[in-house]
């Protein structure tokens, strides 16, 4: 009997109106934004994809959607990418929403979306990468120069290679990978024993929107502690972008250095770029190598739950370790209310040249500056 024949009518209807939006797109990848105007169940997805697979073949398996991203493989085919809209109840549901808004969805159901999800991320990184040409060193100079590699440990029991980005829970993946056996800085090693960490290990990333790690570097080095390295940039910050005061309060301002204040640090990490070498705020493409490393797994902040599950399940160490993840970290981005409350002293003019200066990370990962609440741009 053929496939379509154990197909409801319901489904069928479903699929029908699913498959009028199917748009033809180039060998490139690159993926058109689509709406659909009709819904379709949670509980159907697994029921229509194979026939949406089959359709596929028919259409040299080209099909664009707006948020689910996934591979299906046949016997004698080759996987090739489906894209497929609104799995949700609400046609403006991204894959984020779903995951994290839908208590419903069974471990398969789950498991499916995440795998979605690393591809989302892990293909829209290298697509960046080659349209901006990004990739600025070889694989060899990666292996000879031991400054490009200073982010990276790796943990050989479980051959993980995980890049260190400040501010994004370092110090908790670091202590977890620990429990597995230990980290050990690439940058320590001879080239020749970097060479399968970096290509055959699995490479981990975890990021954080630009935002909420600019703001949670500031409330660290500026606001709760005042460590000596930071109290001398908090120094120069006071001095060079403290306006509408005396000389001679701007100098006792600066001696004291304890009370810098938000936007200064804007502008300060904003302007000249050397400001911005600080493990704690700089560009994740240039500290983490995005675009020379090819990541296999791709975390974020805002989804860490999710992320972290299904990475120590793919890593098959999920019986092993759980990572202890921070309460602030538990919300989509953190404190919202308070995100807002310090930049909308921000100028917009401000906010537009911190755009300009993370913007290549907003698009790698696909952030934006929507998290504000209001345009930058009227």
């Amino acid at each position: 009997m053929h496939q379509h024949a154990t197909m409801d009518r319901a489904t069928r209807l479903e699929l029908k109106k699913l498959l009028v939006l199917v748009v033809i797109i180039s060998a490139t990848g690159i993926v058109l934004q689509i709406s659909m105007v009709n819904n379709i169940m949670d509980a159907r997805y697994s029921r229509i994809l194979p026939y949406i697979t089959n359709q596929l073949r028919r259409e040299n398996g080209q099909i664009v959607g707006r948020v689910l991203r996934t591979h299906t493989t046949y016997s004698g085919n080759n996987s090739f990418v489906i894209m497929l809209t609104n799995l949700s109840l609400q046609s403006n549901q991204t894959l984020d929403d779903i995951l994290l808004k839908n208590k419903s969805l069974t471990s398969k159901e789950w498991l499916y979306l995440m795998e979605t999800r690393q591809m989302i991320r892990t293909d829209r990184t290298k697509r960046i990468c080659a349209q901006l040409n990004l990739s600025k060193f070889t694989a060899e100079e990666m292996l000879e120069r031991k400054g490009l590699r200073a982010t990276f440990y790796s943990n050989d029991p479980y051959k993980i290679t995980f890049s260190v980005v400040k501010k994004a829970a370092s110090n908790n993946f670091e202590n977890l990978f620990k429990e597995l056996g230990g980290l050990t800085r690439l940058f320590m090693l001879p080239d020749d024993m970097c060479k399968p960490r970096l290509e055959s290990y699995t490479k981990v990333l975890f990021i954080r929107h630009p935002l909420s790690r600019v703001l949670s570097a500031y409330i660290d080095k500026f606001v709760l502690h005042h460590i000596d390295h930071f109290i001398g940039i908090g120094r120069n910050i006071i001095y060079a972008h403290r306006k509408n005061v005396s000389k001679q309060e701007r100098i006792a301002a600066a001696k004291k250095a304890t009370d810098v204040k938000f936007k200064e640090f804007i502008a300060y990490i904003t302007g000249d770029p050397k400001h911005r070498k600080n493990t704690h705020w700089n560009n994740y493409w240039k500290h983490n190598r995005v675009c020379e490393i090819q990541y296999d797994f791709i975390g974020k902040l805002e989804t860490i739950r999710d992320d972290v599950k299904y990475m120590l399940y793919k890593l098959k160490v999920d019986n092993l370790t759980q990572l202890d993840i921070p309460r602030a970290y538990m919300t989509y981005h953190g404190d919202r209310d308070k995100l807002r409350s310090y930049y909308q002293d921000i100028s917009k003019g401000l906010l537009r040249q911190f755009f300009s200066v993370y913007k290549t990370d907003f698009e790698l990962f696909g952030y934006s500056m929507d998290l504000l609440g209001h345009s930058i741009w009227s």
